[in-house]
């Protein structure tokens, strides 16, 4: 006879970048299924910002991934995605420089990142005080890796 196969669905997981998201993870995901465990870790998630609606300090959130035992023949991959924050800049220089420090700051390298879209929508702000006069929001970037604790 065969039995369903527990799969883990963690509802909410808050970090700063993808190491603390992949961390917690694994975290919640060793709780429930021991720590010697080999696990099948989710092939992708969405980092988005947190918002008010929320308590906690950390600046992304993930919801709804799913753990589940590991299987012969899976591919340990996975793509992450990230909404990153409003940026602002006095030029096109510094808006893509901090786009780019944002996206490495989350990944932790630029090693295979492609954008989610091909452009972002840059908009000039007319009261801006300082000399950051243009602004994108809406920028959401990739990565393609593996997991770094999987078996």
């Amino acid at each position: 006879m065969s039995y369903p196969q527990p799969a883990l669905t963690i509802p909410r997981v808050t970090g700063d970048n993808a190491a603390e998201l992949d961390a917690e993870i694994e975290r919640y995901a060793r709780a429930f299924f021991g720590t010697d465990a080999e696990l099948a870790f989710p092939d992708r998630y969405h980092a988005k910002l947190t918002n008010e609606n929320f308590s906690d300090s950390k600046l992304y959130a993930v919801e709804g991934v799913t753990v589940r035992r590991d299987w012969p023949n899976r591919r340990n991959t996975v793509e992450r995605r990230v909404d990153l924050p409003t940026v602002r800049g006095g030029g096109i220089a510094e808006i893509e420089a901090e786009i780019k420090r944002l996206t490495t700051e989350f990944f932790g390298s630029e090693t295979r990142i492609t954008p989610q879209d091909g452009e972002c929508k840059v908009v000039l702000v007319p009261d801006a005080e300082d000399d950051k006069k243009y602004e994108v929001k809406g920028v959401s970037v990739k990565q393609s890796g593996k997991w770094p604790t999987a078996a």
